[in-house]
This record gives C-alpha cells, structure tokens and sequence, in this order.
C-alpha cells in the first residue's frame, strides 16, 4: 500500500504530464489557432471593452478593426463571433461571468504588453498568452480540488489519484483544456467542483460551516454569471449529503472578517452581473439566447450521445462507465440523484438546436461521474481480480479516447463527417489523411469516372515498377510531370436541387525526395474554353514517402459555380511540379454526387 505522500508526488508528476501535453499539442503563437477564438471572444470583450476602450455601452465599435490586425480571417465582422440583435441593438449574447476569471490574467497582460512594446489593443500576443495561462490555472484548481473531494468521499489516496487523471485522458476535458482555451467548460468544470468540494464539507463536517457556506454562495454566484444555467448545479446538493441525518443547516456560530468579505464580494459579483448586462441590453435579465430555441419533443438523444459524428459516449465511453457507480454510490435513495441529473442535463443539451454542444456542455459537471467513478473504484478496490479489470477497463476507454482524438486532430476522422464506414475503415489509422468525405446516406445521385491505368486505350505515362493494384501506375518524373486528365461531361442531375460536389481520390507513392505536388480540378466548355479552375496544394506533411497513400480532393459549389459550368466537363489531373523525384500514381477515381442535407449538423 502506498502513502498519501507518495501518491500527492503522483498526482504532481499528472499535473506536469499536463503542462508537456500543453506544450507538445497546442500551438503558442499561431494565426490560425489563437488562445482567444470562438465563443471565447464573446466572454473575453468585455475586459477590453472596459479598460482598453472605455467601451462603457459595450457597443463594440471598436472590435472589427483589432480582430482583422490579429485574426487570419480578415473580414469578418464582430456579429459573427459575439453579437446578436436583441430589441432595437446588437448585444454581446455571452454573459461576463468569464471575464471576471480572466481579470487577473488580463492586468499582468496589458502590463506586459505596455512594458515589452507588444500593442496594447487586448489581443496581441501577451493576452493571448494571458489566456492560455488561466486556461491551465484553472484547469489545476479544478483537478486539485476534484482529488480533495474524491479523497473526503472514499478516504482512499489511490482513487483520489485516480479519478482526476482518468477523467482528464479519457473524456474532452483533455481536448477543450488544451486547444479550446476561451470557451467557458474548463472553468465551469473548475468552479463546480470547488463549489461541490465545500458543499460536501458543509453537509458533512460541523467545523467552518458557515465559513462553507459563504465560499458556496459566492462560488454560485460566479457560476451564474458565467452560465445562468449552471444554477442547476443545485440538483446535486442532496448527494452530497451524506452523514445521517439528511441535510443540516449546520451552526453558523458568529460572523467573522472573513465571512463579511465573502458576502461583499458575493454582493460585487451580482451587482457587476446586473450592471453591465443593464449597460449593454437596456434590461436587468435580458435572454440573450431567445432567438435559438430548444426543442424538448425531438431530442437529439441517439446522435448525442453514441453518433459518429459527436457521440459522446461512443468517443468517451468512461463517461458510460462511470455511470455504473451509482449502484455502488451511498445511500439507496441518494445514488440516483447524480447519474439522473446528469442524464437530465444531457437530454436538455441534445433538446437544443445546437446539438453537438452536449459532448462539451456536460464537461462543467464532470464532478458528478467523478464521484460516480469514484464509487465504481470504491467499491471493487476490496476484490482484487474484479478490481483489476475494471481498472484495465477504464485505462483501456481511456487509451481509446486518445486515439480517437489523435485521429481528429490529424484529419483522420472529421466530427462534422464522420459515419459509420469512414469510422471502421480508419478505426486503427494514425497517420494524417487527406480525405473529402461524403456521408453515404446523404448522396441522391452519383456518377463515377473510371479511367483505368490497366487499359490499353489508357494514354498517359505508366510503368509497371511501382503499383498499388495491378500491373500498372502512372508515373510522374521530370520526364512525364502531368497526368492525364480524369474526368468527362458532367451529368444532368448536377444542376439539379442539392448540394453538387466532385471528389477525387487516387492512391500517390512518393519517392524520398518529392516533397509536394499539386491537383487541378479544371471545367471546360464545349467549345474548349477553361470556364473554372480549383488548384489543391499537396505539402509533404499530407502524404507519406515510400509508402502508398491514398488521397482525396473534392469541392461542394456553389449556385454561382454551377450556373456557370452549364454543359462544361470536368478535367482532373496531378502535377508533379518540382521534378525533384518519382512520383507514382494509381487507382484514380472521378466521383460526382448530387446529396442532400442530411449530413449538415444544423439545417
């Protein structure tokens, strides 16, 4: 058995596992992946919006041109990220819960960037760093505070480790820490725990009640104006409460400094709230959501939660796993009242008209199959054989969350496009893909262009030293650069009602020194007039040397690209532009769909 010394040195090598993960995964400075992005420069604006522009009305006049100075995507426009229409305005739809988190964080940076010369506009590099460094603050917190909760429910230093650990590799708490840097979850998950941790001393331990629950209200507070709707965290308290007796309201004893200042900042906390979403919207409690409606008749209950394309559970299934520990939770009544909550909030989430949230929503309250995990450990640490497949069990679900994510973040798997044969067929797969997927049941129609290399009416250059199936490939040297072209007349059902898309797949072998080549999707008329013309750039990282790799390239038009390709053909072919080595090609398809919307996540 090992000490609890020796498993706090444990839980800090987890700790630094996670620092090194950081730094191997997420890129530090890069255009294309900044720490402030997505949802996250909603909840971030209004730090800048105070202190840098003295944007009092939170207006936002202010935003676009610091975001085109900054961002890759030039051009966009702050509606598109934060602001919707409320009333006779456009108001930031995110609460400033966050940014109260982030004041810390964003002082040190606006200092730094004022000392060091970098733009002091609230997104160069020092704020962007500033968030990434809260990211991870709060992140430990979180888990520090999980494994002092695991430890006061089971009394078990092992499980305490355990959890923690398990639950950030094997769930998207690992993805959205790391790589989702400003989006709310991490720190939802942060505060709820802690929240959780001092409400199940409240219920439980007769010292420092009222000091408990100070720090509980005031940790509520935050959390409601991060997300009004965390206030459901509520739900849970019952569970907590684990001595007998039910839920005490414990002996307050006499108030003390530290109490009053708990309650001033609770009070600042909620008067802050109130004050800038009354700036902003005119209203105290304005529903900054209104215009994206839940449909609780229709839940997306199957897709959210084992579909290919963001299943929670089929990407996590720890998080089905741990739900098995409520038969070993205490209390018979008490030990539905977690896993019911949870299954509650996922069915809530799949009722959106954004379902794919759920996988991500339900991070903030991983403290309930935490405990749950906790129970499920608990209970079979006793049994040694029993105990040892389930621990192999959530170590393997664990690895699997791993692999599925490496997938994803290689281009294996597309969550938007993912189904079941492209799920099979690169279950194992690691390697980066360059694939343009198109879901089976979406396609109405399709048409395929097989010119084959095998033929003898076949007039491009070919050779028989290097196939992939076969007795011939097409060879590209500096010799022979092109291929021929692949394709034909474009059918009718193209210009019909749809979503029109062309993929080309083939199967390249590069020699070692061939480090890019090109593909042209090119349209002629009939006349032989080149109408349109779609490049695609092949960089070394997508394909791998000496060994076959096979590629996809496609496109979906537009009604603009279509109106102009009447009566055109397709011309496909591959360019080996530097001329550097061999490059071999072979089994060369020209696929044409015509699909419907099935596939899109929202219509």
């Amino acid at each position: 058995m090992l000490s609890k010394t020796t498993y706090r040195i444990f839980f800090l090598g987890f700790l630094c596992s996670i620092l090194i993960s950081f730094f191997f995964i997420r890129p530090l400075n890069s255009p294309w992946h900044r720490f402030i992005a997505g949802d996250g420069l909603g909840y971030y604006a209004y730090l800048p919006a105070k202190f840098i522009y003295n944007d009092t009305h939170y207006e936002y006049k202010w935003f676009n041109a610091v975001y085109e100075k900054h961002y890759i995507s030039s051009g966009s426009s702050a509606d598109e990220h934060f602001l919707v229409k409320y009333m006779d305005k456009k108001i930031n739809k995110y609460y400033p819960g966050l940014s109260l988190l982030w004041l810390p964080f964003f002082a040190l940076a606006h200092a730094c960037a004022l000392v060091f010369q970098f733009p002091a506009d609230g997104f160069s590099l020092p704020y962007q760093w500033g968030i990434g460094s809260a990211s991870l603050f709060y992140l430990f917190l979180g888990l520090y505070y999980l494994r002092k909760l695991i430890f006061k429910f089971s009394a078990r230093a092992g499980i305490s480790f355990l959890v923690p650990m398990l639950l950030f590799y094997g769930t998207p708490l690992f993805d959205f820490a790391l790589n989702l840097n400003s989006l709310s979850h991490v720190y939802s998950f942060c505060i709820i725990t802690v929240f959780s941790f001092y409400a199940f001393r409240y219920f439980n331990e007769e010292e420092n009640a009222f000091y408990n629950f100070c720090l509980g209200l005031f940790l509520l507070a935050v959390l409601v104006s991060i997300r009004p709707l965390n206030i459901l965290v509520l739900a849970i308290l019952p569970a907590l409460a684990l001595k007998k007796g039910g839920i005490r309201l414990g002996n307050f004893g006499r108030p003390g400094a530290t109490h009053l200042f708990l309650l001033l900042i609770l009070f600042w906390v909620a008067i802050r709230q109130v004050f800038i979403l009354k700036n902003a919207t005119g209203e105290f409690f304005p529903n900054t959501y209104s215009g994206e409606p839940f449909y609780f008749s229709q839940p997306q209950l199957i897709k959210a939660g084992f579909g290919f394309q963001y299943g929670m559970f089929l990407y996590a299934p720890l998080l089905l796993m741990a739900l098995l520990g409520a038969w070993y939770y205490p209390g018979k009544m008490k030990r539905w009242i977690l896993p019911g909550f949870f299954m509650f909030l996922f069915y809530i989430y799949a009722s959106w008209w954004f379902w794919p949230i759920t996988s991500r929503a339900l991070i903030d309250f991983y403290v309930i199959p935490a405990m749950l995990l906790s129970a499920l450990l608990s209970h079979f640490s006793a049994e040694r054989k029993h105990g040892l497949m389930v621990l192999l069990a959530l170590c393997a679900f664990t690895g699997y969350y791993q692999l599925k994510q490496l997938q994803f973040r290689r281009g294996v798997l597309d969550a938007n496009y993912t189904h079941a044969g492209l799920y099979f067929k690169n279950f194992f797969r690691t390697h980066k893909s360059h694939q343009f997927v198109v879901p089976p049941y979406s396609i109405l129609q399709n048409h395929i262009f097989t010119q084959g290399i095998e033929d003898t009416s076949y007039k491009g250059p070919r050779t028989g030293q290097q196939t992939y199936q076969g007795k011939y490939a097409t060879l590209l040297d500096n010799q022979n650069e092109f291929t021929r072209e692949f394709g034909g007349d474009l059918p009718t059902f193209f210009f019909q009602k749809g979503l029109a898309k062309i993929r080309f797949s083939f199967w390249v072998f590069a020699e070692e020194n061939c480090s890019e080549f090109q593909v042209y999707m090119n349209f002629y008329s009939k006349s032989g007039k080149q109408t349109l013309s779609i490049p695609f750039y092949v960089k070394e990282d997508a394909f791998r040397r000496n060994k076959w790799t096979e590629m996809q390239f496609g496109h979906e038009f537009g009604s603009d690209e279509i109106a102009m390709l009447k009566d055109c053909r397709v011309a496909l072919f591959i360019w080996n532009n530097t001329k550097k080595n061999r490059l071999f090609v072979d089994e060369a398809n020209v696929e044409i769909f015509l699909c419907d919307r099935s596939a899109e996540i929202v219509p």
